[in-house]
């Protein structure tokens, strides 16, 4: 297990290059309300010619299907050429909705490869190029990468599965290390990347109406682009949980805790509640 803390400044460090899995759900997120505030994007528009608006795409809400499916995940295992998107829609039945948009919270992979798209495409750069334009550069992080083939994983010192081809991850692969995951989350929480009005916009959370299990959330709902724990006191917190074959990641900023505290954790295990679970405990140490 590897932890960061910070509190606008760094307190423990860990460099090594881990994969964000879907912590980078909220750095699309927020390259989205970067744009919007730019007026570039409207939360209220549809694209790509979604039944969802850009806002409920986001939450989470848009009806769109997840392709975490007997067939993908055999396919991963099997080590084969990800499939074009296309093909993903079709083998996984993903082009066909839920329910129609707004009515109920369904977790979707597919949502946020269309908001990796629409990022690209206002951008007119390939991934990489607009996190750091939007996002890295000012906040100085420059050990952050998009992972396209499997040798890109090679840097990573965290646990990850032999062969794993990263394009898997549809929405992409973002590798880095956990101090800058703190770092750019913290920035994040103190509205210094998008407007203090924008982040509780960000934070306005669909409150998840099921059983999460052993996890450590007591009130958890989802905003955009981030998970969200809405209980009152210092262990409201808002970040986001990533996992992929070999690892898992938590990024969590605590408002509430020392004028506001970051913390990330990885671990080679698949269960979530350990790494996030450990969050929370080193909350509670500091």
């Amino acid at each position: 297990m590897k932890c960061t803390l910070v509190n606008h400044k760094l307190v423990q460090k860990s460099d090594a290059l881990v994969p964000w899995w879907s912590f980078g759900k909220t750095a699309l997120a927020t390259c989205v309300l970067k744009l919007v505030e730019e007026n570039q994007l409207s939360l209220s528009k549809h694209y790509f010619g979604q039944a969802g608006t850009l806002e409920q795409v986001l939450r989470h809400e848009s009806g769109l299907k997840d392709y975490y499916c007997k067939a993908y995940l055999e396919a991963v295992e099997r080590n084969e050429i990800p499939w074009t998107f296309d093909v993903l829609l079709e083998k996984t039945n993903s082009q066909i909705l839920l329910g129609p948009a707004g009515k109920q919270f369904h977790y979707s992979n597919i949502g946020y490869y269309y908001i990796r798209r629409l990022v690209e495409n206002t951008m007119d750069m390939p991934l990489e190029k607009a996190l750091y334009a939007l996002i890295f550069d000012e906040l100085k992080i420059k050990d952050v990468f998009v992972a396209i083939n499997p040798e890109d994983l090679k840097v990573c010192t965290q646990g990850i599965k032999k062969e794993y081809h990263p394009s898997w991850l549809y929405h992409g692969m973002i590798i880095g290390s956990l101090n800058s995951a703190c770092i750019f989350l913290d920035y994040l929480a103190s509205g210094k990347i998008i407007s203090s009005d924008m982040l509780e916009h960000m934070k306005d959370a669909y409150m998840i109406p099921f059983d999460i299990g052993n996890r450590p959330w007591q009130k958890p709902g989802y905003g955009l682009g981030l998970m969200i724990d809405a209980v009152e006191g210092r262990f409201h917190s808002f970040g986001h949980t990533g996992s992929g074959p070999g690892s898992t990641i938590a990024v969590y900023h605590f408002p509430n805790v020392n004028s506001g505290m970051t913390v990330a954790a990885t671990s080679e295990s698949s269960d979530q509640s350990i790494v996030e679970n450990k969050v929370t405990n080193l909350i509670k140490i500091h």
